[in-house]
């Protein structure tokens, strides 16, 4: 009985809900927001990833272009000859 009254008086302190308790506080005030520092943003190599735009930019650039040659037209005037007929 004597650890159930112990209980109870440890109960009470933990939990009361005396204004004189909360008086000793710091009175609250509103913070300023700052963006995070992240340490992506420290990096030596940045890190930019191209849209698909952009690479099938990049792809179309590689290709050699196209040209095509002048018709012969000895394969025309042929009767056949050179393979066509």
């Amino acid at each position: 009985m004597e650890r159930a009254n112990q209980h109870a008086e440890t109960d009470s302190f933990f939990f009361s809900d005396d204004a004189s308790s909360q008086s000793h506080c710091k009175p609250l005030k509103l913070t300023e927001p700052r963006p995070p520092i992240l340490e992506t943003s420290l990096r030596a190599r940045p890190t930019k990833i191209k849209s698909s735009l952009e690479l099938e930019l990049e792809e179309f650039e590689k290709i050699p272009k196209f040209k095509a040659r002048p018709l012969n037209k000895k394969i025309f005037e042929s009767k056949g000859d050179l393979g066509l007929l």
